[in-house]
């Protein structure tokens, strides 16, 4: 905390956003895994579940929050979170209407031929998707910019039903990793056996041809082809130390496209936790029905309460149980700084009395450490920066408060009229 309370990245871990995930991108190899507590279900704290919550906070603020995302997204009764409050995927989805008429929510089922299974679009889904950094300014191609996110790209497309741009971004991954063994840097992800098996999964891919032909000898061939490439080190690699986050990915596209359509074929991707929970979530968003993907969602809220996991407050925004899940992260690894940081983007209700009182005791107890330090101008950045942020979060509730009141009013004047 104390390192990145410093300007060690020209700027400090501090309210704002995009400097935060700039920092955490660019950090030591040694500052890699601040937090080393193993929990249940093999969670980890990391740098990089932080960079995945604070590229969330950006996604929220910058997409779901704008007024822009108003008439491409929703229905006329539909409204974008307001703020980081309401933004989670379980409020965004609005699984309270289950029984509403409601055009936004009400999903489309239609069958995916690239992928020959069922796929489910609503407006609300099309948002939790966003939310979720896979629409957008935050979606497929800019991934395709990021070192070693190539095999995310890939994944990402495949599940999207775009084989060839999964089978682009495989190969494009060969090219870099070849690029970077020519300009010397060496490691089991920067080797030419790993260049070769990314283009075995690419052409793994390319030959997938349906579900409905999997017992024709040439889908027999090439099943066993996945089921060689799952066996392979590179692929079967589950230790998130030594790439097997990349791992993860490549061995989601094989298992998916192996499995897709039958009994249970989502299962594997849906529980994987070497995969982001955002992606997980936005996979059960395109793949589950409503019930079903509620279902998912509680456990995921459950899942991540219980270890610690800050990718749950995607899932439940910075609501109720988006501080707990942010409590017990301060429990399992006492990085009060974070949750300072981020419980200082909202402004909570009167009512919620508990909650106001712990984000007070966060904000008290890193302001205190800052001093303690005597890091003055640390804390000086902080407390400007948080006033900031608290003068656009009021004045955006107040323009969000005016819009709505012109548009009942009418509404209101026209009724009295009658």
């Amino acid at each position: 905390m104390r390192e990145r309370a410093r300007s060690l990245h020209q700027a400090q871990y501090s309210t704002d956003a995009s400097i935060n995930i700039q920092m955490l991108s660019t950090e030591e190899k040694i500052n890699k895994s601040i937090f080393h507590a193993n929990v249940a279900e093999g969670s980890q704290f990391s740098r990089e579940s932080l960079l995945r919550l604070w590229s969330w906070i950006t996604c929220v603020e910058e997409n779901l929050c704008s007024k822009r995302d108003v008439d491409h997204a929703t229905s006329e009764n539909f409204h974008p979170a307001r703020g980081l409050i309401d933004a989670g995927t379980l409020k965004l989805l609005q699984m309270e209407q289950v029984e509403s008429g409601d055009r936004a929510i009400v999903d489309t089922c239609s069958n995916a031929p690239s992928l020959n299974c069922e796929m489910f679009d609503s407006p609300v889904r099309r948002v939790a998707l966003t939310a979720c950094g896979w629409i957008g300014k935050f979606g497929l191609r800019e991934s395709f910019e990021a070192e070693i996110q190539f095999e995310r790209s890939a994944a990402l497309a495949v599940w999207h039903g775009d084989l060839g741009k999964g089978v682009d971004a495989l190969q494009h991954g060969a090219d870099d990793v070849r690029m970077h063994i020519v300009n010397g840097k060496k490691g089991k992800y920067f080797s030419q056996q790993y260049a070769e098996t990314l283009e075995l999964v690419a052409m793994c891919v390319a030959g997938y041809s349906g579900r409905n032909c999997k017992d024709t000898p040439s889908s027999a061939i090439w099943r066993r082809a996945c089921d060689n490439l799952l066996n392979r080190p590179d692929i079967s690699n589950t230790n998130a130390s030594e790439g097997g986050i990349r791992a993860s990915y490549l061995r989601a596209i094989c298992t998916f496209l192996v499995n897709v359509g039958e009994g249970n074929s989502l299962q594997a991707t849906l529980h994987d936790q070497m995969l982001s929970l955002s992606d997980r979530v936005a996979f059960a968003c395109l793949f589950l029905p409503r019930k079903e993907l509620r279902m998912y969602l509680e456990s995921c809220i459950a899942t991540c309460t219980r270890s610690g996991n800050l990718e749950g407050i995607v899932v439940t925004g910075l609501d109720k149980r988006g501080i707990a899940i942010l409590q017990s992260y301060v429990d399992k690894c006492s990085d009060v700084q974070t949750a300072a940081l981020i419980s200082s983007r909202v402004i909570l209700p009167v009512g919620w009395v508990s909650e106001r009182a712990v984000c007070s005791e966060w904000l008290y107890t890193y302001r205190e450490m800052l001093n303690t330090w005597q890091m003055w101008q640390s804390r000086a950045i902080f407390d400007v920066g948080r006033a900031e942020l608290l003068r656009e979060i009021r004045d955006k509730q107040h323009a969000d408060d005016l819009a709505l009141l012109l548009q009942i009013l009418p509404d209101h004047f026209h009724g009295c009229a009658t």
